[in-house]
């Protein structure tokens, strides 16, 4: 069966446009894996839950001392209970107060 020229031109549109989303995925992949490999390198552990806010679904990933877990795509920082924490302040991040106490500090 011969396409109309409506469905050839459907054809076409979509053909574009899975173009264009291909490459903005593909640049946000290399983007991500390159972020999840330098955290690899560093130490970190890529963890089997993905982050839970949508359109990210990168794999979480914890510092090495357990102190932490983020996505490297949304910059979203977790608790244990993979809930979203409150973001922090660059003035928290100087002095230190991003990070939890340790039990032998409290």
């Amino acid at each position: 069966r011969k396409k109309s020229r409506g469905e050839e031109e459907r054809d076409q549109r979509r053909q574009e446009e899975g173009a264009m989303v291909s490459t903005t995925t593909t640049n946000d992949t290399d983007e991500s894996v390159a972020k999840l490999s330098s955290k690899l390198l560093e130490g970190w552990t890529m963890l089997s839950e993905t982050c839970p806010r949508p359109k990210c679904s990168v794999p979480l990933m914890r510092s090495r001392d357990n102190a932490e877990i983020s996505c490297v795509q949304c910059d979203t920082r977790f608790g244990e209970d993979l809930k979203p924490l409150k973001p922090v302040s660059h003035l928290e991040k100087l002095v230190g107060l991003d990070k939890p106490l340790k039990s032998s500090e409290t």
